[in-house]
């Protein structure tokens, strides 16, 4: 039964990748290089600034969902509230950071949709993906796996296919509403799963302040992901962010097969470091090595076919193919560090976890403005890939002291 259903998230998981590959390339080639380079540094803004929206709240209640706490509601209705709230002023200071200080040269409310819809409607939906990531219902989180991209893909399709001139306007719409219909499905599966969603101000301070520190990890976390992405707009163009960002959000996409790995092996991480040391050891062991042997036949075949990849991209994308050889073995790395990490906060050390995740941010924000300065957008392929790698070992080390048998 149990392989059954890890063999129904797996091919949830890869018509997922396989959809949102689609609508990477529908978009690429759409709106070509300078206006994708403007998407992909919105993107990256709204992206570094959405794990603070929830204060925590998502992981959370994957904690609470996972081991059937009481206040498992309780976390969920303070999380959506936040998102609301926080999410709502977060999403008006990126979109003046990116007219004010980045110049982008596209409306308010444009860039807007594109926050609002990445840092409060895509958080939403992450959080509710929690509680079926929790409750280990494989059936529905598979389902909702592929619903969300797929609405992305039929709006985003249907504009293409129906506006004149298809422009990052016309992607800002489709994509929120898509976002928004995402939200409703989930909506729709809390209610048929009895689980409700509302807000109440008990232990509120206490929450946020034991979700401090899960903040802190996602945001460092994505400050190291895409800090690259506004620094190549800010000191290049955004024909470099175009065409740095299509490299690597081929590379990403790789990422997936791994992140569902560790997904779907969260909730069972977390209580086995409950009962006992050694089985937390034994499944953590077993996970690093799925994680590690499935990212290193991607990165091979990455390497071998990054050419054939970036030519269906079509003009304007040529060098992106130095990006994917260069960044095809990122997925092993960031794989290897986030399984790590999910054990750190499995031993409640989500503290050690943030400072790491808050030092690989600094330097790696230090270093991608050196090298982008001395050496233009291939500077931040060296950068990415030396500060991961030196993360990824203290991560490695440090977990290996926490599980030493004593």
């Amino acid at each position: 039964m149990v392989s059954i259903l890890g063999g129904i998230l797996a091919f949830a998981l890869a018509l997922r990748a396989l959809i949102q590959a689609v609508v990477f390339i529908l978009s690429a080639t759409a709106l070509g290089v300078d206006l994708f380079g403007a998407l992909v540094l919105v993107l990256a803004v709204s992206g570094i600034l959405a794990p603070i929206s929830s204060m925590g709240g998502e992981y959370l209640v994957l904690r609470a969902f996972a081991r059937a706490e009481s206040e498992q509601t309780l976390y969920l209705g303070q999380s959506w509230f936040c998102i609301l709230v926080l999410g709502g002023i977060l999403s008006l200071l990126a979109t003046l950071f990116l007219i004010l200080y980045m110049h982008i040269d596209t409306t308010f409310w444009v860039v807007s949709f594109i926050c609002v819809a990445e840092i409060v409607l895509n958080r939403w939906s992450e959080l509710l993906l929690r509680v079926l990531q929790a409750r280990e219902n494989v059936e529905r989180l598979a389902l909702a796996r592929v619903i969300l991209p797929l609405c992305r893909l039929l709006m985003i399709g249907l504009a293409i296919l129906f506006v004149d001139t298809f422009s990052l306007s016309a992607w800002a719409i489709s994509n929120a509403v898509a976002a928004l219909i995402g939200v409703v499905f989930l909506r729709y599966q809390m209610k048929v799963l009895s689980v409700k969603v509302f807000f109440s101000s008990e232990k509120l301070g206490r929450n946020l302040v034991d979700g401090f520190a899960f903040v802190w990890g996602g945001l460092f976390h994505r400050i190291g992901n895409d800090a690259d992405k506004v620094i190549i707009s800010k000191l290049t163009s955004l024909s470099s962010a175009g065409i740095y960002g299509a490299g690597y959000r081929i590379v990403e996409m790789l990422m997936i097969p791994a992140q569902a790995l560790v997904t779907s092996n969260t909730a069972k991480v977390y209580r086995s470091f409950e009962g006992s040391l050694g089985e937390g050891r034994s499944n953590l062991n077993n996970l690093l090595a799925k994680v590690a042997s499935v990212n290193v036949v991607l990165a091979l075949g990455l390497i071998l076919l990054g050419g054939l990849v970036v030519g269906v991209l079509g003009t304007g994308y040529e060098q992106s193919e130095v990006v994917i050889a260069g960044l095809a073995f990122l997925p092993f790395l960031i794989g290897v560090r986030i399984t790590l990490s999910v054990a750190m906060q499995a031993m409640n050390k989500q503290n050690l976890n943030s400072m790491l995740l808050m030092i690989f941010a600094i330097a790696n924000v230090l270093f991608t403005w050196l090298f982008i300065s001395k050496f233009g957008w291939v500077g931040a392929i060296a950068s990415t890939m030396v500060v991961e790698g030196f993360l990824s070992l203290a991560c490695l080390l440090i977990v290996m002291k926490l599980t030493k048998a004593k």
